[in-house]
């Protein structure tokens, strides 16, 4: 990257922090759609067009902005925006508010969904047990899902939208839970060696 293009890049981060997005992105795409930028080295001076003037004789600079009209950085390029004064007010048929889509409400499987827990020399655990409706009373595969660190039974299975696959195809699921005791990010404790029961 050259000295030309950094100091774009820094005038885009500046316009970005004043809120300024389409003249920031204007900016970007012009200094690097700007084939003299890529090919020119370093502080290297300006490619010269050939006009058929006075050898050596540099091209007619652009014209510079009018003032107040946006910011400059050595010549205004071909596709930049003019710099707005203020926002359009809230009337103007241009701006339209960005309006969030409506929640849908997300409706649970008809199965049951509940809470028990397990102890035995290693310790107690909690976990969630979904158990189908169509499935009650029947013997049904087992799917067990271990959270990731930080999470917890409900919202992992709520991330999942694993109880409405084993509602649709018949199987329960187990969501044990890690204590923060056993690990305060509530990590299941894999990696640790004392914990592999074959190594």
């Amino acid at each position: 990257m050259n000295a030309r293009q950094m100091a774009a890049m820094a005038e885009a981060t500046r316009l970005t922090r004043q809120g300024r997005l389409v003249e920031a992105t204007a900016l970007i795409q012009q200094t690097l759609a700007d084939p003299a930028a890529t090919r020119r080295p370093p502080d290297a001076p300006p490619a010269r067009k050939q006009t058929g003037g006075t050898p050596g004789r540099e091209p007619d600079p652009r014209p510079a902005l009018r003032a107040g009209g946006g910011t400059q950085l050595g010549q205004v390029r071909p596709g930049w925006l003019p710099r707005r004064r203020g926002l359009p007010s809230r009337g103007a048929s241009g701006l339209r508010r960005m309006r969030r889509p409506a929640s849908q409400v997300v409706t649970p499987p008809p199965g049951r969904f509940e809470a028990f827990s397990y102890a035995n020399a290693a310790g107690t655990r909690g976990y969630r047990l979904y158990v189908p409706a169509s499935g009650a009373g029947a013997a049904l595969p087992l799917v067990v899902m271990l959270h990731g660190g930080t999470q917890d039974a409900a919202s992992f299975a709520a991330a999942t939208s694993m109880n409405d696959l084993a509602e649709r195809e018949k199987f329960l699921v187990a969501y044990p839970e890690q204590a923060r005791s056993a690990n305060p990010g509530r990590y299941w404790n894999w990696f640790a060696p004392g914990h592999d029961p074959g190594g």
